[in-house]
C-alpha cells in the first residue's frame, strides 16, 4: 500500500509526533511519503531513512496553487492512501485527492477547531469553509482523537457523529522508566509543547510563582518553542520567576528531560489526547492538567494524576505544591500512569486503528 501522510511541518508538536510515530511503523509494511505544505521542521530527523519527505513551501493561509502542487505529489507516490492531519492541510488536499481520485481518504483532527476574529466578515467566511468542509469530508473517514473532540467537531464543522471515528493517540512504551531521585524541597517541573495561547502557558507561570514563593528551590522546565515565547518570558522576569524557569526551545532529548522531573504540567484551553502528555506518563511522570477535551480520559482525576478546571489558577498552584509535600503519594501516581499508557494507548493498537480504516476504502 502506497499511504501519503500531509502536515503543515514536522515541527516538534503533537500532531507532528504522530504523524512521524505512525510513518515510522507503516513504513515497515507499506510505502510511505511525508509531504509537508509548510515547512519541514526538526522531528523530521525522526523519520525512518526509508520515508520520503516533501516540502512545498507554501505560505500562510489557503493557497488555490497549493492543490495542483498536492496533485502532482499524489500522482508521483502513486498514492492509495492521502491521510491529512488538522485542518489547515484538509482542503487543498481533499480537493487534490478527489481531482486525482486517490481511492482512499482519511483526515485525523487533533485539537480545537481553529479560531476567527469577532465580526460579520469573518462569520461569513467560517461558515462558507464549514460547507466546503462537509462537502470534501470523506464520511466516516475523519478521524478524532477523543470522545470530546468528536462532539467538538460535530457543533463547530456540523459533521453528523456517524461521519466520524475516534482513534486515540498511541505510543510505543517499554520497561518501566528510571527517573532520578527527588530532591526534597526543591520540585522539578516540567512542560512540553507549543507555546501558543491556546496552551495557556502564562497561567502555570502565574501558579508556579505561587511555589516559588514556598519553595524558593523549584524549577520549571518549558520545552517547546512558539509566537508566545517572548510574551512568556517576559511574564516570567515579572513575576520574579525568571531563573526558576528555564526557556529550553525545541529539543530532541525530551524522554531524558521528561526522567529527570518530578511532574508534568498542562495548562491548555483546549486538547485533544496530547502526546506530550502520554511520553509523560511513560516517564513515570504524575501528571497535573486542566480538564479539557481527552485529557479526563487520559490522565484519572486521583490516580494517574491531578486535573483541575480550565483557567482555575488556584486550583493549579494547589496541586503543584503537592507535588513539593506528597512525593510518595506522586510517585505512586506516575506509576499508575506509566501502567496506563501502557495498557491503553499502545502505538500498535493506534496503528492497527489506522490500517484498518486505510483499507476500507472511502466514498
Amino acid at each position: 500500500m502506497r499511504v501519503v501522510q500531509v502536515t503543515e511541518s514536522l515541527e516538534i508538536g503533537g500532531a507532528e509526533r504522530v504523524v512521524v510515530v505512525l510513518a515510522n511503523d507503516l513504513a515497515r509494511r507499506h510505502s510511505v511519503t511525508v509531504v509537508c505544505t509548510k515547512r519541514i521542521g526538526g522531528l523530521a530527523p525522526g523519520l525512518d531513512p526509508s520515508v520520503r519527505v516533501i516540502c512545498l513551501g507554501s505560505g500562510e493561509g489557503n493557497d488555490p496553487r497549493l492543490v495542483a502542487r498536492l496533485r502532482r505529489e499524489l500522482k508521483s507516490a502513486g498514492a492509495d492512501v492521502v491521510h491529512t492531519h488538522d485542518w489547515g492541510v484538509f482542503l487543498e488536499t481533499m480537493l487534490a485527492a478527489k481531482l486525482e481520485r486517490t481511492p482512499r481518504r482519511v483526515h485525523t483532527v487533533h485539537g480545537a477547531y481553529m479560531s476567527y476574529p469577532p465580526g460579520f466578515v469573518s462569520r461569513f467566511k467560517k461558515a462558507l469553509r464549514h460547507w466546503v468542509e462537509r462537502q470534501l469530508s470523506p464520511r466516516g473517514y475523519i478521524v478524532c482523537v477523543s470522545d470530546a473532540l468528536r462532539q467538538h467537531v460535530a457543533e463547530e464543522v456540523g459533521l453528523p457523529d456517524r461521519a466520524m471515528v475516534t482513534i486515540q493517540n498511541g505510543i510505543e512504551v517499554g520497561v518501566a522508566p528510571m527517573r532520578s531521585p527527588r530532591i526534597a524541597g526543591a520540585p522539578r517541573f516540567i512542560t512540553v509543547g507549543r507555546l501558543a495561547a491556546v496552551k495557556n502557558v502564562g497561567m502555570m507561570l502565574d501558579a508556579f510563582a505561587r511555589v516559588v514563593a514556598q519553595f524558593p528551590v523549584a524549577t520549571l522546565r518549558i520545552v517547546g518553542d512558539g509566537p508566545e515565547r517572548v510574551a512568556l518570558e517576559r511574564r516570567s522576569a515579572e513575576l520574579g520567576i525568571a531563573s526558576q524557569v528555564e526557556f529550553m526551545g525545541f529539543r530532541s532529548d525530551t524522554d531524558a528531560l521528561l526522567g529527570g522531573a518530578d511532574a508534568f504540567v498542562l495548562a491548555s484551553l483546549s486538547e485533544g489526547i496530547p502526546m506530550a502528555v502520554l511520553e509523560a506518563m511513560r516517564a513515570g511522570l504524575p501528571v497535573i492538567a486542566t480538564r479539557v477535551g481527552g485529557i479526563p480520559t487520559t490522565v484519572l482525576d486521583g490516580v494517574t494524576g491531578v486535573l483541575v478546571d480550565s483557567g482555575d489558577v488556584d486550583a493549579l498552584a494547589r496541586a503543584l505544591v503537592r507535588v513539593a509535600t506528597a512525593s510518595a503519594e506522586f510517585d505512586s501516581l506516575g506509576l499508575a500512569g506509566y501502567r496506563r499508557v501502557a495498557e491503553h494507548f499502545s502505538m500498535a493498537a493506534m496503528v492497527r486503528s489506522y490500517e484498518r480504516l486505510y483499507g476500507a476504502g472511502t466514498s
